[in-house]
């Protein structure tokens, strides 16, 4: 039991760093691997595999592909049937441009392993997109929507999939649906819990981390987030900025420079620097003022 709490207190202690590390480094990585986790098993198989879990994810961020594809395959051998090994397997393949071999993995694991679908069809979607097969991205990332820890992600994607085709209405849509699931302090701390299910393979983990969701956010774990500040952080998201700046974009090319204003102010509201809003900004006011003159 002691021993339990002592893995439950390192769970979240180490969940929280590693929000704060994501909200300062302002990224999103779709199959993240908390290098923490290896701390937490005792069990020597799926240390060890993780231990090559984690090259293979390094490997990936520094685009070291072919380390990082023998490195999943290490991780493989060691535990056959790991669901993160063979993720990144497919995304290593499809870093290689070897796209129909990655889709090949991930959609074999989608048929093996079905009660964790959100990791796999949010590299698939990217895969489509990265490949100009739109329609089936949105798919894909529609799919995710509906198991995803944070559903900010995959609808931020399809907004920015539209607005880079000009289909104003739908990136405004799905731009909103995104702002709709905005991430805040609880959402962050069980984003990062179901992440970790998605990533990790050992019983006595995910039994603690499902117990942890039951709970929910406890009082006790929001004190362990110093919340104002943590507010504070989310409060200035650039990636919240660039929508809000995108959606006002996507108004004022539907000429509704009302709702486009309105929506470039809330952009510099969370980044007053925005080179790009202050200009988007000024444009808008600018075409504003010529069609009040002209009526």
């Amino acid at each position: 039991m002691e021993k339990d709490l002592k893995i439950e207190d390192k769970i979240i202690r180490y969940c929280i760093i590693f929000i704060w590390i994501l909200l300062l480094i302002f990224g999103f990585i779709s199959i993240t691997k908390p290098v923490w986790l290896i701390n937490l098993s005792e069990t020597g198989k799926s240390m060890e595999a993780q231990v090559s879990i984690n090259k293979g994810y390094e490997a990936l961020k520094n685009k070291n592909y072919k380390i990082a594809l023998d490195s999943y395959r290490e991780a493989l051998e060691i535990q056959p049937n790991m669901e993160g090994a063979y993720i990144g397997l497919g995304v290593a393949y499809s870093k290689m441009g070897a796209h129909d071999k990655a889709i090949s993995i991930l959609k074999k694991l989608l048929k093996e392993k079905p009660e964790n679908p959100y990791a796999l069809y949010y590299n698939l979607a990217e895969i489509y997109e990265k490949t100009g097969k739109i329609e089936k991205a949105v798919n894909y990332y529609t799919k995710s929507v509906k198991t995803a820890p944070n559903a900010f992600y995959p609808y931020g994607k399809i907004g920015e999939m539209y607005f880079s085709r000009k289909e104003w209405d739908n990136a405004i849509h799905f731009y909103n649906k995104a702002v709709e699931n905005k991430p805040d302090i609880k959402t962050s701390y069980e984003t990062m819990l179901k992440s970790s299910l998605y990533n990790y393979n050992n019983p006595e983990i995910t039994e603690i981390i499902n117990e942890l969701l039951t709970k929910g956010f406890s009082k006790e774990v929001k004190e362990h987030y110093y919340p104002n500040r943590f507010k504070a952080v989310l409060n200035k998201d650039k990636n919240l900025a660039n929508i809000y700046n995108n959606v006002g974009f996507a108004y004022a090319m539907k000429d509704e420079m009302g709702k486009a204003i309105s929506y470039f102010r809330k952009a510099l509201k969370i980044w007053p620097a925005s080179k790009r809003a202050k200009q988007d900004l000024k444009t808008a006011l600018e075409i504003q003022k010529e069609k009040a003159e002209s009526d």
